[in-house]
């Protein structure tokens, strides 16, 4: 199966669970630890199957895109997530609907393979200074608004 095959197929979910996909690296979003040119393995599966770390791939309008899970909650039957990749300076909430997959395995134009499931520890800790940092980038103007909304009974 080609690139653009196996890239409909991952987008459009018309493949059975715990499919693996090879797809390539298009944009530096991800730098420096996934970079064009990298291909990534990416295994397609639902969003519960998805840990704080991961290098999630989801829908966004007519693309897939890989960025970091830094956190999840859910509301009532509604599951959101916050993901960034880590060279952007702010991330954004998608819906669990929109996951696709999760990347398993980078491959770099050398061909040495980084095995992601190996790296649990490491995964969570880039996401927590992620998270804190874009946390960071957020309060300074949005601070006391959150405060405020923190100290109103709802």
């Amino acid at each position: 199966m080609n690139y653009t095959d196996q890239w409909i197929n991952l987008f459009t979910k018309a493949l059975p669970s715990s499919t693996i996909v090879e797809l390539p690296i298009l944009s530096g979003s991800m730098y420096p630890f996934i970079t064009p040119g990298d291909r990534v393995k990416i295994v397609y599966t639902i969003w519960e199957k998805c840990h704080i770390g991961d290098i999630i791939i989801f829908r966004e309008y007519n693309k897939l895109t890989a960025h970091r899970l830094l956190f999840r909650f859910s509301m009532g039957k509604r599951s959101i997530l916050y993901q960034k990749g880590d060279r952007n300076r702010k991330g954004s909430f998608i819906k669990s609907e929109q996951i696709v997959g999760k990347v398993i395995t980078i491959i770099k134009p050398d061909n040495k393979h980084m095995d992601l499931l190996k790296n649990t520890k490491i995964k969570r800790t880039i996401a927590i200074k992620k998270l804190i940092t874009a946390l960071l980038l957020v309060l300074p103007r949005h601070g006391k608004d959150l405060i405020r909304w923190i100290r109103v009974p709802h």
